[in-house]
């Protein structure tokens, strides 16, 4: 199993975090680096349960300002985490008043005979 972190979008045109769909492959687009990190993937879905939503068999996420996004990846225990640090510096460039979806992400590598 890979645990990926990254930011996402709200609504695109496949994926909408206000409507519900077939929960295959169900998941934001990608707007950021995606970073593979246990750590962060899991403190995302312990979160809140008012607030993360999942949207995908292996996708939870967290809507979020970018006020907030970079709120919770400064975070005291992030301060060595490599990809919350890439993360905020994506995080510093996004649109103000405008919410994007923090996402913990769960695939499967595909054995190397696919």
């Amino acid at each position: 199993m890979v645990t990926e972190v990254f930011i996402g979008n709200v609504k695109s045109a496949k994926f909408d975090y206000y409507e519900q769909e077939n929960w295959h492959g169900y998941y934001p687009e990608v707007i950021t680096e995606s970073g593979y990190d246990s750590e962060l993937f899991w403190d995302i879905i312990r979160e809140d349960r008012q607030r993360i939503k999942q949207v995908d068999w292996g996708c939870w996420v967290l809507k979020l300002s970018k006020k907030d996004i970079i709120k919770f990846l400064s975070r005291k225990k992030y301060k060595e985490n490599s990809t919350a640090q890439k993360l905020i510096v994506i995080a510093n460039t996004l649109e103000e008043n405008k919410d994007y979806l923090l996402v913990a992400f769960e695939d499967i590598i595909s054995p190397p005979w696919d």
